[in-house]
């Protein structure tokens, strides 16, 4: 604010540099206004380059007084995007296999993963699944790092895409979509039975059988893929 019908100039330092970006005038209750603009002017400044820029005005007050130099007004351009995140982790931590899973479609029991990954500091990234549009949004914590976890997800196969936003607001590139697929499904583990090898007596075993064989094979049924312990 000013009087009203003051010239206001505003000068910008940036880089130890002192310039002018233009001037405005009061209004009559004492309001200006100055949009940065390609007015064609060589002595200003259209936009702002990326950094610390400590603005400061002088008034012209209708004569040949001018006012002193204000104080400073500071705040930081920023309108590079940020980086790509690349480290996307996926984790498993229910069932008897937990940690990470693996990317190349490998099942997992745990309908609820956590994601997660590394960015800027107090940045927030964007966790897109299966193509909605509404994102879960993760904080980038102070030590780089982040994470969620994912609402319960169906069975099947799902992806993930995250999208890295800056604290001014810009946006970077996608990942790749990253997929895995849930399966909570459990059969049951069982011993079917146990081959006797040694002679003179060499044919399956019973349940409650007796033998001489100290290393007998044991057989039985379970999840295909799976090892048995």
């Amino acid at each position: 604010t000013a009087k009203a019908g003051d010239l206001v100039t505003v000068y910008d330092t940036f880089n130890g540099e002192r310039v002018v970006l233009g001037s405005a005038t009061a209004d009559a209750n004492g309001i200006w206004r100055l949009q940065l603009e390609d007015d064609g002017d060589a002595n200003t400044i259209d936009t702002l380059a990326d950094g610390t820029h400590n603005l400061t005005t002088i008034s012209n007050l209708g004569t040949a007084t001018q006012s002193s130099e204000s104080g400073a007004y500071r705040f930081e351009v920023d309108t590079a995007a940020p980086s790509a995140i690349d480290d996307v982790l996926l984790t498993d931590d229910q069932g008897s296999t937990t940690g990470a899973i693996d990317i190349n479609n490998n099942p997992t029991d745990d309908n609820k993963p956590e994601v997660s990954g590394t960015g800027e500091p107090g940045s927030t990234v964007n966790v897109y699944v299966d193509g909605r549009p509404e994102p879960i949004v993760a904080t980038v914590d102070p030590d780089g790092t982040w994470s969620i976890t994912l609402p319960e997800q169906t069975e099947g196969t799902h992806s993930i895409v995250v999208e890295p936003v800056d604290e001014a607001g810009n946006v970077g590139d996608k990942t790749g979509p990253v997929s895995f697929t849930v399966d909570t499904s459990a059969l049951a583990v069982s011993i079917d039975g146990a081959e006797d090898n040694v002679p003179a007596h060499t044919d399956d075993l019973n349940n409650q059988d007796l033998t001489n064989d100290a290393t007998p094979v044991l057989f039985g049924t379970g999840k295909a893929g799976e090892t048995i312990s």
